[in-house]
C-alpha cells in the first residue's frame, strides 16, 4: 500500500564523511527512529536512504557503492547480500560552476530504495535498528585497479528515511 504521510527521518549521519577509499559512516538513531525501522524490518513500512551534500573539486572518475551495515573485510559476491545502491559525481562540474543557477541544497543528492536490504538482514537475525552503518567503497572503472581516490568526495548527510504505511495506527 502507498503511503499518503511524507516519509520520516529515521537515522542520519552527524559528519560530514570524507571519502578517498573504502569509509564507513555511522548513523544516529533517535529512539522514535528505532521503531520507524523496525516497521520496515517487519514488513509494514518502506525505507529510503539519502546521499546528500555530495561535493568534490571535480569528478574523480569511479562510481560509489553503498552497503547497509556490513560487517568489514567483506567484498565481492559476500558484499552483496548489503548492496543498496551505486552513485556517481555526473553533474558536479555544473554545481561547482559559480555562474550556474542552482536550485535548493548546496551538493549533488542521490536516493536509493534500502527496504529490501533492511528486510533481508532481519530475516537473517542480523538487522539491529539501532546500530547502523553505511559503507561507501569506490569502485574504479571497469578492467583499472583501485587506487585512492585522487580528489577527495564529501557527503554531507547519509539519512535512512521511511515512509510509513497507512493502513498502520498513527502514534
Amino acid at each position: 500500500m502507498t503511503s499518503s504521510r511524507p516519509p520520516e527521518l529515521a537515522a542520519a549521519t552527524e559528519q560530514t564523511l570524507t571519502v578517498t577509499g573504502s569509509a564507513v559512516a555511522e548513523l544516529v538513531v533517535p529512539g522514535d527512529g528505532i521503531s520507524m525501522l523496525d516497521q520496515v524490518a517487519r514488513g509494514f513500512s518502506t525505507a529510503f536512504m539519502t546521499v546528500e551534500n555530495i561535493t568534490a573539486e571535480a569528478n574523480p572518475g569511479v562510481v560509489f557503492d553503498l552497503y547497509l551495515n556490513m560487517p568489514p573485510g567483506l567484498s565481492g559476491s559476500q558484499a552483496e547480500f548489503y548492496y543498496t545502491g551505486t552513485f556517481t559525481l555526473f553533474g558536479i562540474e555544473s554545481m561547482n560552476d559559480p555562474d550556474r543557477a542552482h536550485d535548493g541544497a548546496t551538493g549533488l543528492r542521490h536516493a536509493f530504495d534500502a527496504t529490501a536490504v533492511i528486510r533481508a538482514l532481519a530475516q537473517e537475525n542480523v538487522w539491529d535498528s539501532s546500530a547502523i552503518t553505511v559503507t561507501v567503497e569506490p569502485v574504479p572503472p571497469p578492467g583499472e585497479e583501485f587506487a585512492a581516490v585522487a580528489i577527495p568526495v564529501q557527503v554531507g548527510r547519509i539519512g535512512l528515511f521511511v515512509t510509513p504505511d497507512d493502513a498502520l495506527p498513527v502514534a
